[in-house]
């Protein structure tokens, strides 16, 4: 099972990786190649929404991250009190 989730991890690393790499060359193919300074990924608040726009590989989308947003935020809340609560003890 281990070795399963192990692999698995791995597997799903270097998806990201390769997929990190290629829009990164993409990117600076069509800046240097052919003057499009275009981001890959941006981010825009639209009515209470947080949309992530993507151009990449010549097909674009948007993508709603205002529940991941709202989540990381609360996170970093938390880690902000923890880190607190633990200077208050030392």
């Amino acid at each position: 099972m281990r070795k399963r989730l192990a692999t698995a991890a791995m597997s799903v690393l270097l998806i990201v990786t390769l997929t990190a790499g290629c829009a990164v060359a993409e990117y600076h193919t069509r800046r240097i190649g052919f003057g499009d300074g275009t981001p890959v990924a941006s981010v825009q608040m639209q009515e209470d929404k947080l949309l992530l726009y993507i151009n990449l590989f010549g097909h674009t989308g948007e993508l709603d991250v205002t529940l991941p947003a709202r989540w990381a935020v609360g996170a970093a809340r938390e880690a902000a009190r923890l880190i607190q609560w633990v200077r208050t003890l030392l």
